[in-house]
């Protein structure tokens, strides 16, 4: 690979892609923090499943109440009541409401009186139930259950998939620097061998233009060129100790990588078929908040539709002077209560609450749309794109490692020609400032390579979810 790390114990190992993820998942504070919130984030989808699950609820008061009886003959000096109440609710995505549950009620009362002497009363009042509700009209079905059971799933996945793409966002970052960073200093390799060869035909000049052998037009353009492959390198080592200030920010464990020569061949040609059902986690993310918008619309068109349910209850009840004995009487049969009604709620603005809904259709409308649009087209125009880019890249730098080749070749003759005195100083200078050129180019290619393969790096082997 292009990049080696040394540790403490002397052993050496080559670093991919993957192996400086680790490292810098590791030893870098923001992305481990980005890491562990992506993973916790993932996790947390299990979340929107409690919203079908099972709720206990449960409420207890007391009262105390010292006002004249409203039962005629009776009188009391207080009346003390103590109510509890426990159950279990459950939605279904069919839009039905289940409430199991138990009431308890404990009545005493102080100093009473029917008239005919004075009495302490003291009731237990126990009542299991079984409620059940069935939207018929907004809701009908479960559309606005499932809506919201639906949205809260994909807010969930939502939120995973931004933390999955600042994570990969941020590691795309580093790798593209660690690359700028190595292409860097192999144009620097390449930069000190020119100023060398030029320096020997600065020298080369020098003597001649001592001697009156040499004009003084190519004595000046081969100090010129001299000076200023000087500060080309010297403009070089600055980028480059700048990019390697940044990287040993990145990585703790930057001071330990060594580089070796970088490989321009690694690089192949891709085709488009392989990323057909690949979708990064900026597309999914896309994707999924437009679902979001479409399921969050169709639950708030059901909010302005007229209310009609279907309500039905059970419930047995025990009455005893003993706890025991008052829930031991509400398991049998011999008080049963049941009750089956219609509860309807009707919104009075009728043509506000019409256009609201239109508007809500048109909103749902408009998000499916702009899904199928992203799924169908955007999509695969962007992979597609991203493919060709690296395979037109590949081709230019295939061309420009043959065209350095070739320059190298002319400037190694030219500078065989000018020592037989067969050439000049200028067209030697000339040739280098081509050579020159070629390996700029090359690294500049590779640069963008690198970048093209991070971005499709980022394409996972998932389909929207």
């Amino acid at each position: 690979m292009a990049f080696f790390l040394s540790c403490t114990c002397c052993s050496v190992w080559a670093l991919s892609d993957a192996e400086f993820e680790k490292i810098i998942s590791e030893n870098n504070d923001e992305m481990r923090a980005l890491l562990e919130q992506r993973d916790i984030l993932r996790d947390s989808v299990e979340e929107a499943e409690a919203f079908l699950g099972w709720r206990l609820e449960a409420s207890s008061g007391f009262l105390e109440d010292r006002s004249p009886s409203e039962t005629p003959g009776l009188s009391f000096d207080s009346l003390n009541s103590f109510n509890s109440q426990i159950s279990l609710s459950k939605k279904n995505l069919w839009g039905l409401e289940t409430r199991l549950g138990v009431d308890w009620a404990r009545t005493r009362l102080d100093n009473a009186s029917l008239g005919n002497g004075v009495f302490d009363s003291l009731e237990w009042k126990s009542s299991p139930f079984v409620e059940m509700r069935l939207p018929l009209g907004a809701n009908a079905w479960g559309r606005k259950t499932r809506s919201e059971y639906q949205s809260a799933v994909m807010q969930k996945r939502l939120e995973a998939l931004q933390a999955e793409a600042a994570y990969d966002d941020k590691m795309h970052e580093a790798l593209t620097l660690l690359w700028s960073t190595v292409l860097q200093r192999e144009s620097l390799k390449n930069q000190e061998a020119t100023l060398e060869r030029i320096n020997k035909i600065y020298a080369i000049a020098l003597s001649n233009s001592k001697k009156n052998l040499e004009a003084s037009s190519n004595f000046l353009q081969a100090r010129s060129a001299l000076e200023q492959a000087q500060l080309d390198l010297n403009t070089s080592k600055l980028k480059f100790s700048q990019l390697e200030r940044l990287l040993g920010l990145v990585s703790r464990r930057f001071k330990d990588m060594q580089i070796p020569s970088y490989d321009f061949s690694k690089f192949q040609k891709l085709s488009a078929e392989e990323y057909r059902s690949k979708v990064s986690a900026r597309q999914r993310q896309a994707a999924l908040s437009l679902d979001l918008e479409q399921r969050l619309s169709l639950a708030r068109l059901e909010e302005n539709r007229a209310r009609v349910d279907l309500v039905g209850s059970y419930s047995q009840t025990g009455n005893d002077n003993a706890w025991a004995a008052a829930t031991g009487e509400s398991l049998l049969t011999t008080h049963p209560k049941a009750y089956l009604g219609v509860q309807m709620s009707f919104p009075l603005d009728m043509g506000l609450s019409g256009r609201s809904r239109a508007r809500q259709e048109l909103l749902a409308r408009v998000a499916s749309s702009r899904r199928q649009y992203l799924r169908a087209e955007q999509d695969p125009v962007l992979t597609e794109d991203l493919v060709s880019q690296h395979n037109q890249l590949l081709d230019l730098l295939g061309m420009n490692i043959t065209l350095e080749k070739t320059q190298m070749a002319k400037v190694t003759n030219e500078r065989k020609l000018l020592e037989q005195g067969r050439s000049s100083i200028y067209q030697v200078l000339q040739f280098e400032l081509d050579l020159a050129r070629a390996q700029s180019g090359k690294f500049a290619l590779a640069l963008e390579l690198e970048k093209i393969k991070q971005k499709r790096s980022l394409i996972k082997y998932k389909t929207y979810e």
